[in-house]
């Protein structure tokens, strides 16, 4: 059954076990429990639990090696495809926390807060709406654009941050449209015009685009 977001980034909660995912992501090859164990300088019953949890949310994968030599087969990792570009920065709940100690600690408009905690694309970004929705994803969202032309429509299906929007929405979707709106600052082509929240559970806000 499909993880939702929440429990994957649930699942990327503890730093050992993000700093385990990072390591495969980035490594370019199959990678093994001790050559993780080495690189993390931990034994490699350690590593196991965090790889078990890692394979059962979906962000990685785990196959048997395949070899001639005598010998026990090891286990390889390698990340699920789309994982590395969604999940390998600051997970969605992590950049959340920040924000929100933000918003108390500074007393500022949390659309303020969100706005500045993103660097905005490129003004010469090809393809910009193509560019917004890449972003999307990587910022925890499942975006699927609805409609096309000088206004597109964007429905943001499964919200990245069910149970905090559930609980003060008001905070949480106004840093949400910061967000949006930092991406977009500066970017020829493409501004937010609107993002219209539903219920986080029902997980469809709709965002609108204007295009040029």
């Amino acid at each position: 059954m499909a993880m939702s977001v929440r429990e994957t980034a649930q699942a990327l909660g503890g730093s050992t076990r993000y700093e385990v995912f990072c390591l495969v992501a980035e490594a370019g090859h199959p990678m093994t429990v001790g050559e993780l164990a080495r690189r993390l300088d931990v034994h490699p019953n350690v590593v196991r639990p965090h790889l078990s949890k890692l394979v059962r949310a979906g962000l990685l994968h785990e196959q048997v090696e395949s070899r001639s030599e005598r010998g026990r087969p090891r286990l390889l990792y390698t990340p699920v495809a789309g994982t590395v570009e969604r999940w390998a920065e600051e997970p969605p709940y992590q950049q959340l926390a920040v924000l929100l100690a933000e918003v108390l600690l500074t007393g500022d408009d949390p659309r303020t807060v969100g706005r500045r905690s993103v660097r905005s694309l490129p003004s010469d970004t090809a393809a910009p709406v193509q560019a917004v929705m890449s972003e999307l994803v990587r910022h925890g969202s499942n975006p699927r654009v609805t409609g096309q032309g000088e206004m597109t429509s964007v429905v943001l299906q499964g919200c990245p941050f069910p149970e905090a929007a559930a609980t003060n929405p008001a905070v949480v979707c106004a840093i949400h449209m910061g967000l949006l709106e930092g991406l977009t600052d500066g970017l020829v082509g493409v501004q937010v015009a609107s993002l219209e929240p539903e219920g986080p559970y029902q997980g469809a806000c709709r965002l609108r685009l204007t295009v040029d």
